[in-house]
């Protein structure tokens, strides 16, 4: 029989080597909340509070903001809030990759809502209330980046699954171009100041 302290290292080296799930957890952030707390990172920044803020947990703390993460809302009340940057160096504009993709996946059978703020002099903020999916998709365009690209994101909701966490997953996807002709129909304007074009995607996210 191996010795016990062989079999302890020979689990550790075990654990090391498993792959890591998520990006980050929200208990392991510079700002941490355990699954069961609240108001440690329930406070977005002010209007006129420029990236880095403080008291305001930091994606981008160990470089890179894109990955998954997980999370928890504790109860109706709870609001989690995270702050991030986007750089030069997460974009490949030689493929065309300058499209920031933001997914909140909530709990089964339940609807998180999200807040997006983006940063421009002061908080642009965008929200969704959630649909009926479970699963909200936004897109912001990174690709004029000269410098970075500063971003939070706020998740709450008024029925929660205190048990069963969240996900919310950074990436960069490609961009492109729509072109063709559009006929409309049963319309008594004319000229193009009397149409208005979105595109509309399978979550019903209007663009």
């Amino acid at each position: 029989m191996r010795p016990l302290g062989f079999r302890l290292l020979a689990l550790a080296a075990l654990f090391l080597m498993a792959p890591r799930l998520f990006a980050w957890t929200e208990d392991s952030l510079n700002v941490s909340e355990c699954s069961s707390c609240t108001g440690s990172n329930d406070s977005g920044p002010c209007n006129g509070c420029g990236y880095p803020v403080s008291g305001v947990p930091n994606l981008s703390n160990g470089g890179s903001a894109l990955g998954t993460g997980t999370g928890y809302l504790s109860g109706n009340s709870d609001l989690d809030v995270y702050q991030f940057r986007i750089s030069p160096s997460d974009l490949n504009l030689g493929s065309c990759i300058g499209i920031l993709k933001i997914v909140l996946t909530s709990p089964s059978g339940k609807n998180y809502a999200i807040q997006v703020g983006r940063w421009s002099g002061s908080w642009t903020t965008y929200s969704d209330s959630g649909g009926s999916t479970g699963v909200i998709t936004k897109y912001y365009d990174v690709s004029a980046l000269s410098g970075s690209d500063d971003f939070y994101v706020g998740i709450d909701a008024d029925d929660v699954d205190s048990s069963n966490p969240y996900t919310l997953s950074l990436s960069m996807v490609a961009y492109g171009t729509l072109s063709g002709t559009v006929t409309a129909l049963g319309s008594t304007g004319s000229g193009s100041s009397s149409m208005v074009m979105s595109a509309v995607d399978s979550d019903g996210s209007m663009y």
